[in-house]
């Protein structure tokens, strides 16, 4: 579940990807997938711009990034357990 909400005063904007300064808001927001893969074929089937393709770093964590209808990156990751099950 990922909460939206809206500053009016004073009015922010989206954060540009690859910048060091920052406005109101988040710079980032990550939420957690169950299947990493299927996150992003339902992201390219919703026409959302994929920034980078699922990653593995080491068998235990994935990741993928988006951005969203704003121009803000959003992150996707998923955990597993030494067994291999989704935490």
């Amino acid at each position: 579940m990922l909460e939206l909400f809206e500053v009016l005063k004073p009015r922010g904007r989206s954060i540009p990807l690859a910048t060091y300064w920052g406005d109101f808001g988040y710079l980032e927001v990550c939420l957690l997938s169950n299947d990493i893969h299927e996150t992003e074929k339902h992201c390219e089937k919703e026409g959302l711009e994929i920034l980078c393709r699922p990653v593995n770093e080491g068998e235990r964590t994935s990741f993928m990034y988006i951005r969203d209808p704003d121009g803000n990156p959003v992150e996707f990751i998923i955990f597993r357990t030494p067994e291999g099950k989704i935490n």
